[in-house]
This record gives structure tokens, C-alpha cells and sequence, in this order.
């Protein structure tokens, strides 16, 4: 039972730590020219698709996925809003 109350506590820090990033990335992108953020949308979208390449030929559990796929739905969010 520690071991999965260890386990509970350690993704929960995990978690703390993502949103304090998202965060960041929030108030970044917000402090960007237009012209600079849709540069960054186009980059963002490429290095997307080399990552997909990547995880496809790896053995990454259906829940990374999960969690990559909100959080990249959120960035794209961030980046079309003007």
C-alpha cells in the first residue's frame, strides 16, 4: 500500500510540475508578436509530426499518449488564439 500511496504522491508532484510549465508556456507565447506566434504554430505542427514518427515505432503506454494528445490539443488552443 506505501508503494502505491508513493506512486499516487509522485504523480501528483509530476502533474504540479507539468501545469507550473504550461503556465510558463502560457505566458510566453502570450508575449509574443502575431507574425512570431504563427512561425511558432508551423514549427510547433513539424516537430509534432518527427515526434509521432518516433512514438510510433516505440512502446510508449496508451495513457503518455492520452496525456500528450490533451496537452498538444491545449498548445494548438494557445497558439490559433490571438
Amino acid at each position: 500500500m506505501e508503494t502505491l500511496q508513493n506512486a499516487l504522491a509522485k504523480l501528483s508532484e509530476l502533474k504540479g510540475e507539468n501545469f507550473a510549465l504550461l503556465c510558463l508556456l502560457i505566458c510566453l507565447i502570450k508575449s509574443l508578436p502575431n507574425e512570431r506566434r504563427e512561425n511558432l504554430e508551423n514549427d510547433f505542427e513539424k516537430e509534432i509530426e518527427l515526434i509521432r514518427v518516433e512514438w510510433l515505432n516505440s512502446t510508449l503506454s496508451e495513457h503518455f499518449v492520452t496525456g500528450l494528445e490533451n496537452t498538444l490539443i491545449a498548445i494548438r488552443l494557445l497558439l490559433s488564439t490571438g
